[in-house]
């Protein structure tokens, strides 16, 4: 079996991705009538997680690969991605 090239492994790990991001979208609509938005979203991230631990630990660079140099930026980030999960205000609806 020959190996893929550059372009067609990107377009396929493109597709792939494509994929598996639209198995997750599915997956969270089909339980989120049943299950909390805080655990949908601890459980997404946490399998999310994985495969970048795979991923870092394949090239040596867990847990090292996980730290970041500049802790505000993460923070103001992670800021931003949690206030997506208030409700709107009021104020928006003009």
């Amino acid at each position: 079996m020959k190996a893929l090239d550059g372009p067609t492994l990107g377009i396929n790990l493109r597709v792939l991705s494509g994929m598996l991001m639209a198995g997750m979208f599915i997956s969270v609509k089909a339980v989120s009538g049943d299950i909390p938005l805080g655990q949908i979203v601890f459980f997404r991230s946490f399998f999310a997680i994985l495969p970048l631990v795979i991923f870092l630990w394949m090239r040596d660079e867990f847990p090292s690969g996980l730290a970041t140099k500049r802790p505000s930026a993460h923070f103001l980030r992670a800021s931003f991605g949690a206030s997506a999960f208030l409700p709107p205000s009021p104020l928006w609806r003009v």
